[in-house]
């Protein structure tokens, strides 16, 4: 959000055009700039890449990511790991992760319609939709 006060940073970053960025509103910028940051992910990421789906946590930690680095599991290590991905990595509350429709949060219709426009495209390239 910085980045808004500097628009040739962000049209560096990001691709935007200076003019542009000081109209935007702040959710509009934002989804410019996730919009960039995935597009940007999509030319730069080789076939050997691997991108993980935040809905897929935390399952995918020990199903995709931990083949993808050669590591080698065993049962034991999965079932902490299991263990740990059931709270969330960021609250030591051990509040429950969840990255079900419950778990969403409530977001304004114009929001959703900003995403639609500016960053389901570039998402729906990254996830293969």
């Amino acid at each position: 959000m910085q980045l808004r006060r500097f628009p040739l940073k962000a049209q560096y970053l990001f691709g935007l055009d200076p003019a542009e960025v000081e109209t935007m509103t702040p959710e509009e910028f934002c989804a410019r700039a996730l919009a960039a940051m995935i597009e940007a992910w999509l030319a730069e990421a080789g076939v050997d890449a691997l991108t993980v789906d935040y809905r897929t946590l935390p399952e995918a930690v020990w199903e995709r990511v931990a083949p993808f680095l050669k590591l080698d599991l065993d049962a034991a290590a999965i079932a902490r790991m299991a263990e740990e991905g059931r709270y969330y990595a960021k609250d030591p509350g051990k509040r429950i992760f969840s990255t079900g429709p419950a778990a969403a949060p409530v977001i304004r219709p114009e929001l959703y319609d900003l995403a639609r426009r500016l960053v389901e495209p570039a998402y729906g390239r990254l996830v293969g939709a």
